[in-house]
């Protein structure tokens, strides 16, 4: 369970609108509905970092009939960043379209397979809608296919987004006071002011294919020193010969030289966005250390590779840089 003390850091009211629309509570249920989405199965989140604030909201299908193609996992995510502002993170797998005359945006995210995500403009921001489709026969989809079902169901609500609503009982509350941090320890370390749990942002995370629903939250007080810790796994493959991994974040208060003087052996000093940080690599795991002002945030990125054979340190550790690059401009905010 997360603490009681998470309240968010203040969302900048002159650069970044407030949501208006809850995909959790706003979303007519008829079109949940008529897309077989199990309402039961719904879970909700919250995050606000670096001045951007996005709601989550996840279901799982109804368990499909003889005459369903299979199911899925179904990904609502309001977010007060702009739809250029999400094309410009991944122009490469991404395509303008429109919805009801409403500009859009079409992903095919590569990591994960038969998945497919609408974004569409609104006053606030933006909305996607992500599937993650779960074939009877487990083989790749056309691209026709695999958007069908995601297409029909923003149709379905465009309509309902940008109406007049009462921001105030969508927002998380805007509070300037500092969030007490989860754990402390008894030393005189300073104390741990990121929370990877609450202060990377789910989108971030999204992108990259890792389910929402698979967090893991870990404490780690060790007296003199202390690690929080927060991990994800990446979506269940739905094909043959698909790699799978997952990401765990350790924020601590023990200090980058610390680390270095301990792993000096097996890491290569780096930068991140002009950040100083180690880099480490063993078979199929990549690790980055960023220096911040409480101690070190440690990124790790395990690779379950479907052969099971180990995987160039270049391949490896090329998504981790681009995550840890996002993250490292919301660290000592």
């Amino acid at each position: 369970m997360f603490p009681t003390n998470d309240t968010p850091k203040a969302v900048d009211p002159e650069v970044h609108a407030q949501i208006t629309f809850d995909p959790c509570a706003d979303i007519p249920e008829e079109a949940f509905r008529a897309e077989r989405v199990d309402l039961s199965t719904g879970q909700k989140s919250e995050h606000t970092s670096g001045g951007y604030t996005s709601i989550l909201c996840t279901f799982d299908s109804i368990p499909p009939d003889s005459n369903d193609t299979g199911w899925f996992d179904l990904y609502l995510l309001a977010s007060n960043r702009t739809l250029d502002e999400a094309y410009k993170r991944d122009p490469e797998n991404t395509t303008e379209t429109t919805v009801s005359g409403r500009p859009a945006l079409v992903k095919f995210d590569p990591n994960v397979t038969n998945s497919c995500e609408i974004s569409m403009s609104t006053r606030f921001g933006l909305i996607s809608i992500k599937h993650h489709n779960l074939t009877r026969e487990m083989q790749p989809m056309t691209d026709d296919a695999r958007c069908s079902r995601t297409r029909s169901f923003v149709e379905r609500i465009e309509d309902s987004v940008d109406r007049e609503v009462d921001a105030g009982r969508i927002m998380m509350e805007v509070a300037t006071t500092v969030r007490t941090p989860r754990v402390v320890d008894d030393s005189e370390r300073p104390d741990i002011t990121f929370d990877p749990c609450l202060d990377v942002p789910m989108e971030i995370l999204l992108e990259r294919g890792f389910d929402d629903r698979s967090k893991d939250l870990t404490d780690l007080p060790f007296g003199t020193y202390t690690f929080i810790s927060c991990s994800w796994k990446s979506f269940a493959q739905t094909t043959d010969h698909k790699d799978s991994y997952a990401i765990t974040f350790l924020a601590g208060n023990v200090s980058y030289e610390e680390y270095l003087e301990r792993d000096r052996d097996i890491s290569t000093e780096i930068t991140i966005n002009s950040r100083r940080a180690l880099l480490q690599h063993d078979r199929n795991d990549c690790a980055i250390i960023l220096d911040t002002k409480f101690g070190v945030l440690v990124s790790s990125w395990l690779h379950f590779p479907y052969d099971n054979e180990p995987i160039p340190s270049e391949k490896q550790c090329a998504p981790l840089f681009s995550l840890v690059q996002d993250i490292e401009t919301l660290v000592d905010l």
